[in-house]
């Protein structure tokens, strides 16, 4: 049964966190915690943690051109995040134009930040840079 396998991945929200939202999956950071979000939605223990809208992810969705509740479906058949991993790979629509891969949504998400909030401090290369093997 598929809600067996969600039950074994997923967290329960409201007794541990979600992984953070610097932890990369699929060189993507962000993903990790929304998938974690996303299973705990599913299965009513989310706590006080939201899938979406989530001001975060909203970057992830801008950036990848992928849809929320389209995950959020993958993700109800019990997926690994090696699986997830896959279909958001097989899924964006937004690569990077000099050599066809996906770059990280927290450059996007950090440069943002950085406008808004008028920081002119450099940006640490391994900190907010990962490209997708």
């Amino acid at each position: 049964m598929k809600n067996d396998r969600l039950q074994t991945l997923a967290r329960d929200l409201r007794k541990t966190p979600p992984r953070s939202p610097r932890e990369t999956l699929g060189g993507f950071v962000i993903v990790a915690r929304m998938l974690d979000k996303a299973r705990a939605d599913l299965l009513g223990i989310n706590g006080e943690y939201n899938f979406y809208p989530c001001g975060l992810g909203a970057y992830f969705w801008k950036f990848t051109g992928l849809d929320a509740m389209k995950l959020k479906e993958f993700v109800a058949t019990g997926a690994t995040d090696e699986e997830v991993d896959r279909w958001i790979r097989e899924n964006t629509t937004q690569k990077d134009p000099s050599n066809g891969t996906m770059r990280c949504v927290v450059c996007v998400f950090v440069i943002s930040l950085r406008k808004s909030r008028n920081i002119s401090k450099p940006i640490s290369r391994n900190s907010a840079i990962h490209q997708a093997k």
